[in-house]
């Protein structure tokens, strides 16, 4: 059984005191320099795998714009960090096929499956961390209380469960320093989903 607690946490792939080491690690694939990253679709998947990610729950309220959740890490339940395939092309479809078959509700009756349903917005940010950590290693909980950027993300992806209704998504690029996605899970699969994703 996983509990899932208001404190937020970072799921971390290296210790904090890496960060620094990242920010420079960064510099070298800063998509505003031409020929830094690129990410055409024919070689896509040998380009994206050094790509940093942040991805976080927060409970849909009142008063946080879906644009800005990149701001809030004390205003979620779970904030997790991937080392590889941060791009939304990988894993931003991925949570969103993740997201999108999931029913929000409050209170269980009958059968119901993971993946297929959540008892609120703490089951559902449980059942991430039990879909996305496949592994022993390459990923650790840690308090996240530093700066955007301080772990070395290229991406933050934040999801807004509501009961009853469709989890909305967003996608904040660290280096525009913009939010380049606000939608459904079905939305961003259409827009960002490529020909050769498994």
């Amino acid at each position: 059984m996983i509990v899932a607690t208001t404190k937020s946490f970072l799921f971390h792939s290296s210790p904090k005191y890496c960060a620094v080491e990242q920010r420079a690690a960064r510099r070298a694939h800063n998509p505003k320099v031409v020929g830094s990253n690129p990410t055409s679709a024919t070689n896509f998947k040998s380009n994206i795998m050094g790509t940093r990610s942040l991805t976080r729950v927060i409970p849909r309220q009142k008063g946080i714009s879906f644009a800005e959740g990149h701001k809030m890490p004390k205003k979620a339940i779970v904030n997790m960090y991937q080392q590889y395939d941060g791009y939304p092309e990988w894993v931003g479809v991925k949570l969103a096929e993740f997201a999108g078959p999931i029913k929000m509700g409050n209170g269980i009756s009958g059968k119901v499956k993971m993946g297929e349903f959540a008892n609120g917005p703490g089951c559902f940010a449980a059942q991430l961390v039990n879909k996305f950590k496949d592994r022993v290693g390459n990923s650790y909980l840690y308090e996240c209380d530093g700066e955007i950027g301080d772990y070395g993300e290229e991406f933050i992806y934040t999801l807004y469960p509501k009961d009853g209704e469709e989890t909305y998504i967003s996608i904040y690029n660290v280096w525009q320093k913009e939010c380049i996605f606000v939608g459904t899970a079905d939305e961003l699969i259409k827009k960002y989903k490529l020909k050769n994703n498994d």
